[in-house]
């Protein structure tokens, strides 16, 4: 049973994996104490909104997802300090799902 784990990948991989379960735990307990939990999702429909307009107009999909993430973050640095964060990033996120929805190239 313990021999796979003579093989240098298996070690690589395990390595890897412990890595990666240190850091998340790391950040985990980071994100939940500043309380943005939310920004993660609300920044992954930010780039969905980037890829279905990069491939909308014509454009390439990663640079556009790129461009709206970071318009999205300074949009979320510059007014959830203002405003409940919370609420706004609530709107924020349905704002962006809708019009990410609305020019969905792959309309069925």
């Amino acid at each position: 049973m313990l021999e796979i784990f003579k093989e240098p990948f298996m070690q690589t991989a395990l390595l890897g994996g412990l890595i990666t379960a240190c850091l998340c735990a790391y950040l985990g307990v980071f994100v939940i104490l500043k309380r943005i939990v939310f920004m993660g999702v609300a920044l992954s429909q930010v780039a969905a909104l980037g890829v279905a307009s990069g491939l909308f107009v014509g454009v390439n999909p990663i640079i556009s997802a790129f461009v709206l993430t970071l318009f999205g973050i300074i949009l979320f640095w510059r007014y959830c300090q203002v405003f409940y964060a919370n609420s706004l990033r609530g709107f924020i996120l349905n704002g962006f799902h809708s019009s990410q929805l609305s020019c969905n190239p792959f309309k069925f």
